[in-house]
């Protein structure tokens, strides 16, 4: 019994030194706080805690078992490491400066809202596995690598969901929607479901907010090869200060993309499917004061893809340039009952489309720019109850060959308050109104009410509004676009209800109940006999019911964790009295990862029900529900006293025939190996 006592003892202290230290810096009250700084005794390896206070601290290694937390206003603390998964770390506030006191990651649960955070240590080559972990969510591709890829939540188009890395926008002014093959799939090792989306993101973002933030504080190279042509190099150098850190990460990915698939029993191929990417991101932070902090990102991604075309059709020789870029800046300045930070953030995409094909040639190109200034100001106003205050101002910009030139702007003002009613009830009204030069005044309300029940328990009640306004390609694609539509609108109530098993805020079960009602709904439709001509209209309105029972469960005795998650969505197109297009009823989840100090093992597998993929005036087209199961393997060594990983990782296993949009098949079973060297100072 003592051997096997010190050998657990010897196995945890060595996993110990390449685990992540993660948690969340909270007021003495439980409430988060902003802007701590989590640093290790040296003082030059160190991270800055995000408005919610949530922070990820990994270099190559964590050296020291003890990192100091500090933060301005508050009493300072040093953070023993010990055998845990996730860190509640209290601060105390300081008038009067004392000395430090030590906390080991207290037993404690933020009396804030219910968040859910999902990474992926391993085999992170593909965003797929990362989104699939999150509840009700559905992903959408064009067939492959090179296929556009978007996500949508709860049965709602994509168009409904943001999603934000590094605090910028990626949603294009053009067609209100995110092309995730734009982004390095090396950046979704970090994803968080956001709170009062609609209050914070407004047009939009109703069906919720998915913030990446990607987690690179370790130097390394990596490279990667595998099925349909696949090749890739990568790296990423960091580099602190005791003020400053910077960060460099590139990457060059090519995929030929095409294989063979099988419709009404006849095999056939998909072509002029192939993938080039090149990405280069620079980050800086800096600590320039105990009261403040800069932070800044720029990041440009180049593609060059082949477009394949559907079943029906094919195209051989169409092409797509894509070019991305991104900038960020953002500062903070820290009081003692709150902080002020004002952001600057700009998108600018550049899209050329050409199909020489000599019976119909098309030839576009689509210039979209945004730029954003956001002023948040968060302050405890008395007796802890507490205000975030909002402006947000923003221009879009579009030069198209297929939608001509325009220009539009938003100014949005939004207030969300804190409100302790008692020791373990939190309410949080919120009004947000966005201002349009080509609408009226749109108000969107939101209330939360926070119930932390005993046995580390949260009970959540939900309801409010929330809007999208049209596209530029709705109001004004040639020919068919309609400048009269008005934005759609939507109302909700949500039930959630969460239970955790451990004080590390990952073992826990929960259900989440929610009901939404959208009118004004924006759909195109044909306004001529001969089909060729459609035009969005505010025809329609839905509703959708979603039901979601999930959990997670770290073992304590063996490295391993078990999570799932199954989501029942019945959706309805009122005017049509059908399904809502691509909007599963069943959705589920389930996953296993062991984690080993030399190796680590992951299994999931995620099923989609089937969708009503078109309506139709005599039989309605349906595609067939389908499991996509995925496995990594890892195992990590010692060369030269840095670490060494090599990787096989395996998606649609059991080589499912499947589409998620109708007439683009996907590939079928996914082989790659890869192999990364991370210095470890």
């Amino acid at each position: 019994m003592f051997k096997i006592g010190i050998s657990i003892l010897f196995f945890s202290a060595i996993a110990m030194a390449n685990i992540p230290v993660i948690g969340q810096i909270l007021t003495s009250n439980g409430s988060p706080l902003a802007y701590a700084v989590i640093a290790d005794n040296t003082d030059q390896k160190w991270v800055i805690a995000d408005e919610n206070g949530k922070f990820y601290y990994y270099f190559a290694a964590v050296t020291s078992d003890t990192l100091s937390v500090s933060r301005y206003g508050y009493q300072s603390g040093k953070l023993i490491i010990v055998d845990k998964s996730y860190y509640s770390v209290s601060l105390t506030p300081d008038p009067i400066q004392q000395k430090e006191v030590i906390v080991s990651g207290e037993d404690y649960f933020s009396q804030g809202q219910i968040t859910n955070t999902y990474r992926l240590e391993i085999g992170n080559d593909n965003p797929q596995k990362t989104f699939q972990q999150i509840p009700g969510i559905t992903i959408r591709s064009y067939g492959g690598r090179a296929g556009i890829m978007t996500i949508s939540t709860n049965g709602s188009p994509a168009v409904n969901t943001k999603i934000i890395l590094d605090d910028i926008d990626l949603t294009s002014a053009q067609n209100g929607e995110t092309d995730l093959s734009q982004i390095p799939e090396t950046f979704f090792s970090n994803v968080t479901v956001a709170n009062s989306p609609g209050i914070l993101y407004g047009s939009g973002a109703v069906d919720g907010v998915l913030r990446i933030s990607p987690q690179n504080q370790k130097t390394y190279f990596s490279a990667s090869s595998g099925s349909f042509g696949l090749g890739s190099l990568s790296g990423n150098i960091n580099k602190n200060w005791s003020k400053w850190s910077a960060n460099l990460s590139f990457g060059y990915l090519t995929d030929d993309g095409n294989y063979k698939y099988s419709i009404c029993n006849i095999d056939t191929s998909r072509t002029n499917n192939d993938f080039e990417r090149k990405y280069i991101t620079f980050r800086v932070t800096g600590r320039i004061s105990e009261k403040s902090n800069l932070s800044a990102m720029l990041l440009e991604s180049k593609q060059i893809r082949g477009v394949a075309g559907s079943v029906e059709w094919p195209s051989t020789e169409a092409r797509r340039k894509d070019h991305l870029r991104l900038a960020n800046l953002t500062y903070n300045q820290l009081h003692k009952d709150g902080y002020s930070k004002l952001q600057l953030s700009y998108r600018k995409s550049y899209e050329n489309y050409n199909d020489p094909n000599p019976w119909w040639p098309i030839a576009s190109t689509h210039d979209i720019y945004s730029s954003i200034i956001r002023f948040q100001h968060h302050n405890n106003i008395w007796n802890d109850i507490s205000g975030t205050f909002l402006y947000e101002g923003k221009v879009e910009n579009l030069k198209s060959t297929d939608v001509g030139d325009h220009q539009r702007y938003f100014n949005s003002f939004a207030s969300i308050g804190t409100i302790p009613v008692w020791d373990k009830i939190n309410l949080f009204p919120a009004m947000r109104f966005d201002i349009s030069g080509n609408y009226e005044l749109n108000p969107t309300a939101d209330f939360r009410a926070i119930y932390n029940a005993n046995m580390n328990s949260v009970i959540e009640y939900h309801f409010g509004t929330g809007f999208r306004y049209p596209t530029l390609n709705d109001l004004y694609w040639q020919p068919g676009g309609n400048p009269e539509l008005n934005p759609e609108k939507s109302k909700y109530h949500t039930i959630k209800y969460r239970l955790y098993w451990k004080a590390d805020n990952f073992s826990n079960f929960y259900f989440n109940i929610g009901n939404k009602i959208t009118d004004d709904l924006i759909q195109w439709v044909p306004i001529d006999e001969s089909y060729y001509i459609w035009q969005p209209q505010n025809i329609a309105s839905s509703s959708r019911t979603n039901l979601t029972i999930g959990g997670q469960y770290d073992f304590e005795i063996i490295p391993l964790q078990i999570s799932g998650h199954f989501t029942y969505q019945k959706t309805k197109n009122i005017d049509l009295n059908k399904q809502l297009l691509y909007a599963p009823q069943y959705i589920g989840f389930i996953g296993l990862s062991f984690n080993h100090q030399t190796f680590r093992i992951g299994v999931q597998t995620h099923y989609t029900g089937s969708r009503l993929a078109a309506y139709g005036h005599h039989d309605d087209t349906y595609l067939p529900d389908y499991w996509y199961t995925s496995i990594s393997l890892e195992y990590k060594t010692e060369v030269f006293g840095n670490l060494v990983l090599f990787k096989i990782d395996v998606k649609n296993l059991l080589n499912a025939p499947y589409m998620s949009i109708n007439s683009y098949p996907e590939p079928g079973r996914i082989v790659n190996f890869g192999i990364k060297y991370e210095l470890s100072k």
